[in-house]
């Protein structure tokens, strides 16, 4: 909702490591309802150099987000977004960058829609990593970066900049949000970040400190592809989601042979972990054969992002370029349901749109590359 403020100099300050200092500043207490991407904004509603930051507590004043100048704001108005938890009591804390700045405006917080769980198809916020560095209002979506968009309004904000925490030239290839608000990501080539080395085959956890455009937290490694034969260039990962009992479903850039379980680019594989980390066990299955529901007529069919809703059952999907299956055709921008009647090596069901990604802002020949709805 919106609530209207005013400030006065001397009214008091506030200040933390993370954010620096607010002068004159007004603090409101907010509850999330919702899980999810929340915007908190003064953007263009007031009329002097504002700044905002949301914080646990009183007491507590470690910065979850801050914002001074925000992407496109007129007069040097502020925006953000962070990750809130439904049920939580967060501080948001607005006033002016300068000492001897005062005035009004309007201070928005933005809550996204239940959508009725952590998984895709009917979620009203999705979260996307796209290849192409598409512009939105809030600036250029990098491949390190995640965007958040919210489907009942198309707005899009920045949600993760991986350039913030040391990721600026790795390209993110699978992504998936954990119930406690971690990110799990995979990256098209190895590297380090944080202190933590990983493959193309590996999964990395961020466990954020804050999240938008000043993106902050700690690295892990939390899936360790070598330790379960994932070792060849076609078994890279490229789409990533876990399931409410832990399973980890995949898909791999091209064929994969992990002992029994074979199968090819258009398909998914089900991951039942023992353990995970720096010593990653357990046993793989068939979960999706995309070649049974006509995903196989031609490399660009190749799936390269998966969410998936167990609350409803539907598995989101994109390819790596444009598609045609039964009674759907659409692009490598385009999210797009199936719902199962099957699965495993008998995969059958229905498909249906999703997010079309020229309704959202994402042009034409650029690729969703991972996704994650909530």
């Amino acid at each position: 909702g919106d609530t209207g403020f005013g400030t006065t100099i001397g009214s008091g300050d506030f200040s933390n490591d993370a954010c620096g200092s607010i002068y004159n500043a007004n603090w409101y207490r907010f509850t999330a309802t919702v899980d999810g991407a929340h915007t908190v904004s003064t953007c263009g509603a007031a009329d002097f150099d504002t700044k905002i930051a949301v914080v646990a507590s009183c007491d507590d004043v470690t910065g979850i987000a801050c914002n001074d100048d925000g992407p496109d704001c007129a007069g040097m108005t502020s925006s953000l977004s962070f990750d809130a938890t439904a049920g939580v009591e967060y501080i948001v804390v607005v006033g002016a960058y300068a000492s001897d700045a005062a005035g009004s405006g309007t201070l928005s917080i933005t809550e996204p829609d239940d959508g009725g769980g952590g998984g895709g198809g009917d979620g009203e916020v999705v979260l996307l990593a796209i290849q192409g560095n598409p512009s939105f209002d809030f600036g250029v979506a990098r491949d390190e970066d995640v965007v958040a968009i919210d489907l009942t309004t198309n707005e899009a904000v920045l949600w993760f900049d991986g350039s913030d925490v040391g990721l600026g030239g790795f390209r993110i290839s699978a992504l998936d949000r954990l119930d406690d608000g971690d990110l799990l990501l995979s990256f098209t080539a190895g590297g380090t970040v944080g202190g933590v080395t990983f493959d193309d085959s590996d999964i990395v956890r961020f466990t954020p400190s804050q999240l938008g455009a000043a993106t902050a937290g700690t690295f892990s490694l939390w899936f360790d592809g070598s330790d379960v034969a994932l070792t060849t260039n076609g078994e890279d990962i490229d789409g990533l989601d876990v399931l409410d009992d832990g399973t980890i479903i995949l898909s791999t850039q091209g064929g994969h042979r992990i002992g029994s379980v074979r199968g090819n680019d258009e398909d998914l594989v089900a991951f039942t972990p023992s353990s995970l980390g720096a010593t990653t066990s357990g046993t793989f299955a068939k979960y999706f054969d995309g070649s049974d529901v006509g995903l196989a007529t031609s490399s660009a069919e190749d799936l390269d992002a998966v969410s998936i809703n167990e609350s409803i059952g539907i598995i989101s999907l994109s390819t790596r370029g444009s598609f045609a299956v039964t009674g759907l055709s659409g692009a490598d921008e385009d999210l797009f349901d199936f719902t199962p009647s099957t699965l495993g090596s008998s995969t059958s069901g229905s498909f249906a749109a999703f997010v079309i990604g020229s309704v959202v802002g994402i042009p034409s020949g650029d690729d969703i590359i991972g996704a994650c709805e909530f």
